[in-house]
């Protein structure tokens, strides 16, 4: 060949390709979606948009075309180094709990495996921190204490089912409308990010135990250690609702000499030592001066919300004072903490009101004195001090006519006295009871 001939010969060879390896789709760092947009997978869920990438798989928002409900779903990467998903769907649909978003089904697509689940959005607790501190206020203490009974439970049945969450901490825990709680690495991640961020919501820094910073977590109880931790966590989390900033961030700031708990303490003189004390014993260093379980830790909240709690308020307007007495007596047995006072007429009954109003007011309509019962009525109907009280009537002889002029006057239950009336009157002070503990 002559050299014209062998230099046109490398004229026409193609340049090698000078750029780097780049993963098939289904694989981690291809620069295509593991699902596009608008795919209908099974005839029944309708891909949305991308909602975050992580080392595991992606997420994606969705639709159920079938049930006509807004839904989630996870894809997982091809990778040999990605575990299984349908085994973490086997863990998670294993939990009964409402910090578990609900599994709807699961499959493959082109060789992806899915999951569709639960969509579950809405801020996350430390968006819940930041909105009281955005007003220079803190999150009351009767919330903290709703929030760490929901969170200890939630944890008690994650840990029957020997499972741990290793991720927890104020800005992965996803607080609904309806005041459920999720835990986003229950949910696949979501609300543990921003939708459309760059970051993988499985990096996130989690929240480290002292025996996980120096390295001597129990080998010989690995169990027993796990529930440590995540006690730990739980604590972390307590002490950021309260203290409206992570442990860490505090940790930073405080002497050396001065402990979170302390610190905490001087923030919030408003918040109970109980629930002090109990904070402090989750954040304790030493893993077996923590707390036993997490259903001890609800259990000693249930008793800090009880004790807390202002005794129910019920005023018995019955002209049959051993009638009234008995009602009181069993009022009283109840669960509930109740004081009450009883009144002959409605004389009495008003005198009692104007001096403390009480939560619950139950009179008889025969009721005498200066007032008759419907002139009482509508004294509490114009009075503000009696607007948060529940009326409750008990006649011998109640038609619709007089039930219907009650309900008019804001009353809200009226019975009949017979011999299921008491046990009534138990079931609608305990209710009202219920409605009085509701965190406004």
């Amino acid at each position: 060949m002559s050299a014209m001939s062998a230099m046109a010969l490398r004229q026409k060879s193609p340049a090698p390709p000078n750029r780097a390896f780049q993963p098939p789709p289904g694989y981690r760092g291809s620069d295509q979606p593991l699902f596009v947009a608008g795919t209908v997978i099974h005839n029944t869920f309708q891909v949305g948009a991308l909602l975050a990438t992580t080392e595991g798989g992606q997420l994606f928002e969705a639709y159920d075309m079938l049930l006509e409900r807004p839904m989630a779903l996870f894809g997982a990467w091809r990778n040999d180094d990605v575990p299984p998903l349908f085994d973490q769907v086997r863990q998670i649909a294993a939990v009964d709990d409402p910090a578990v978003a609900a599994i709807y089904g699961v499959g493959y697509h082109h060789e992806v495996s899915f999951v569709a689940l639960e969509r579950v959005t809405g801020p996350t607790l430390r968006d819940y921190v930041a909105h009281y501190r955005a007003q220079s206020l803190y999150i009351p203490p009767g919330d903290v204490i709703e929030l760490l009974t929901k969170l200890a439970r939630s944890l008690d049945h994650l840990h029957s089912a020997r499972q741990w969450a290793p991720r927890t901490h104020a800005g992965n825990i996803v607080r609904l409308p309806s005041r459920r709680l999720v835990l986003s690495e229950l949910a696949f991640h979501q609300g543990g990010l921003r939708e459309g961020s760059a970051a993988d919501p499985e990096q996130q820094p989690a929240v480290l135990a002292p025996e996980l910073l120096a390295g001597l977590a129990s080998a010989s109880d690995p169990e027993r250690a796990a529930i440590a931790i995540d006690l730990y966590r739980l604590g972390a989390v307590g002490f950021e609702l309260l203290a409206g900033e992570p442990l860490a961030q505090t940790r930073l700031q405080v002497q050396r000499d001065t402990t979170p708990s302390a610190e905490l303490a001087k923030r919030r003189p408003d918040v109970s030592p109980l629930l002090l004390d109990v904070i402090a014993e989750l954040l304790a260093d030493r893993p077996e001066e923590r707390p036993p379980s997490a259903a001890s830790v609800a259990a000693e909240l249930a008793v800090i919300k009880q004790r807390l709690q202002p005794a129910m308020k019920i005023l018995i307007a019955d002209p049959y004072e051993p009638r009234a007495a008995h009602l009181a007596g069993r009022l009283q047995r109840q669960s509930i903490r109740v004081t009450t006072e009883i009144a002959a007429d409605s004389d009495t009954a008003l005198a009692a009101i104007e001096a403390h109003a009480p939560d619950l007011l139950l009179f008889d309509l025969a009721l005498p004195g200066s007032m008759n019962s419907l002139e009482l009525c509508m004294y509490t109907q114009g009075s503000d001090a009696m607007a948060a009280c529940t009326l409750i009537a008990i006649g011998d002889s109640v038609g619709p006519a007089d039930a219907a002029v009650l309900e008019q006057l804001g009353v809200a239950h009226v019975l009949w006295r017979d011999s299921s009336a008491d046990g009534r009157i138990l079931e609608l002070a305990r209710e009202c009871a219920r409605q009085l503990a509701e965190p406004s």
